[in-house]
């Protein structure tokens, strides 16, 4: 999801301008970050 942000593929209000900021290895650390709290 942040990949469509970033790209300009998926609507938002700040996420979009946020996620540019991001490489694509900064987001895949995000994912891995939020992926491992939802299995708690």
């Amino acid at each position: 999801m942040m990949l469509l942000f970033r790209k300009g593929e998926r609507k938002g209000t700040v996420m979009n301008r946020i996620a540019k900021g991001y490489s694509e290895a900064d987001i895949k650390l995000i994912a891995s970050y939020f992926g491992k709290l939802a299995n708690k």
